[in-house]
């Protein structure tokens, strides 16, 4: 007869008495991945909240030459917020080696496109990017111009 793998560990149970019971436990190596998985997902955050939540840096390159703008490093902080698929995202840039805030705001993340996209109704602007793995592609808009376009990788997963 072919016995199939199994972990064991030995578990040390103190009782009330003061005695402690030492304990054989054997486990099957599929009944430990299942557990394993499990505890993955028991942080109550979706897949998507993993992919989107952490810091992002890159490029923001500005397409309107006379103007005020100029290219920056982005970095931007993901983090989930209330609501479904509603993410905050805190928009900095960097200023001689230090985070600088511009904005936040709360972005919708669609998961058939898997874009985020954020308006700002008071300045007529539209935030909107293609989340790629770890990579973002993105634009700023106002009306039917196109004021930056921002690369993005992950360079750090939250908790």
């Amino acid at each position: 007869m072919i016995s199939s793998p199994r972990f064991q560990w030995t578990a040390l149970i103190k009782r009330k008495e003061g005695h402690t019971l030492q304990k054989q436990i054997r486990m099957h190596p599929r009944f430990v991945f299942f557990l394993l998985f499990c505890a993955g997902y028991s942080s109550g955050q979706s897949p998507v909240d993993t992919l989107l939540a952490g810091t992002w840096k890159g490029r923001s390159i500005c397409q309107v030459r006379l103007s005020p703008c100029h290219d920056e490093v982005a970095v931007y902080h993901i983090s989930k917020t209330g609501g479904e698929n509603n993410y905050h995202v805190l928009m900095n840039k960097i200023v001689k080696d230090h985070e600088e805030s511009m904005a936040a705001y709360v972005y919708r993340y669609e998961n058939s496109t898997q874009t985020l996209t954020a308006f700002d109704e008071n300045h007529h602007l539209t935030w909107h990017f293609q989340v790629k793995g770890k990579n973002m592609e993105g634009t700023l808009v106002r009306g039917d111009t196109v004021f930056r376009i921002i690369h993005l990788q992950k360079t750090w997963q939250d908790p």
